[in-house]
């Protein structure tokens, strides 16, 4: 019985001691990298510059397969005016992190979304000037409580899946970068701005 206790105990400590030891892993011999990709400053301007001043813009520029997920990055622009019902949107797959360029706003996040309607996705009608590009979502009228903060050039903001988010004022335009996060590759891998192509 004694050294029955004791073979028990042994193999107990075995166990919590390769519970707490780090794992011994040898690295390869090699690895391969992956390829980086670029979205220089003149590409990001070609797109601004096909912008109307007076009229709302979301053009995809990019999307890069990175293996687990998709990342992408879409260039916006938002005109003078204001949000007055509260109207707001979220995505359920795409996450989105704003980078603002020029410009301020005053962007709203947060709350709770009431009789939610559908945004309907399908990759096959991605366009240039940003159609389809977030991914499935919804968008209705959002109630208290949410964040509301002015945002301008150099601030960045985190915008997860399921959060809703809109501008409810544009002091008078607001251009910036929304890099998006997509884990369940919605985006179109390998999708690039027609103008891309030819601007450096």
């Amino acid at each position: 019985m004694l050294a029955m206790k004791r073979m028990i105990s042994m193999a107990l400590s075995a166990v919590l001691l390769a519970a707490v030891s780090p794992a011994q892993s040898q690295a390869p011999s090699s690895i391969k990298s992956k390829v980086a990709v670029d979205v220089t400053a003149a590409q990001i301007q070609s797109i601004l510059k096909l912008d109307n001043p007076t009229q709302h813009a979301d053009r995809l520029a990019k999307v890069v397969d990175a293996g687990p997920y998709n990342f992408s990055v879409n260039v916006q622009h938002r005109v003078k005016g204001q949000v007055t019902d509260d109207r707001g949107t979220m995505h359920s797959k795409i996450g989105e992190i704003y980078y603002v360029l020029d410009g301020s706003a005053t962007l709203v996040t947060g709350g709770t979304m009431v009789n939610p309607q559908s945004v309907v996705y399908d990759a096959k009608l991605v366009t240039p000037e940003g159609g389809n590009s977030t991914g499935p979502g919804y968008a209705g009228i959002v109630k208290k409580p949410y964040v509301t903060r002015k945002i301008g050039p150099g601030d960045v903001v985190f915008i997860p899946p399921m959060t809703n988010h809109w501008f409810s004022s544009v002091e008078d335009h607001i251009d910036y970068l929304s890099f998006r996060v997509d884990p369940d590759h919605v985006l179109p891998a390998g999708y690039t701005f027609p103008t891309l192509k030819s601007a450096k």
